[in-house]
């Protein structure tokens, strides 16, 4: 079930469009509900943060190695060692 207007996908690049909207709608995906966390799975996955301030407003974030890269190009990505 997509939608292009919470969040979307192109080239590497992930546009939050409605943080709020995604976070009410982030448990029929996810075992939690909270935007922050969320972010920070992506910054634990490689992706950093390139367009948008504040908790809760529309933003980018980018992964350097994803960037002109295919969707299936997600499936090499790992989770950063701690």
């Amino acid at each position: 079930d997509e939608n292009p207007d919470l969040i979307s996908w192109n080239q590497g690049k992930l546009f939050i469009n409605d943080p709020v909207a995604l976070e009410r709608k982030m448990s029929v995906y996810f075992r939690h509900s909270n935007f922050s966390s969320f972010q920070r799975q992506l910054n634990n996955f490689g992706f950093r943060k390139v367009e948008g301030k504040g908790k809760l407003a529309p933003c980018m974030y980018m992964h350097d190695e994803l960037v002109g890269s295919p969707p299936d190009g997600i499936l090499k990505i790992r989770r950063k060692p701690t």
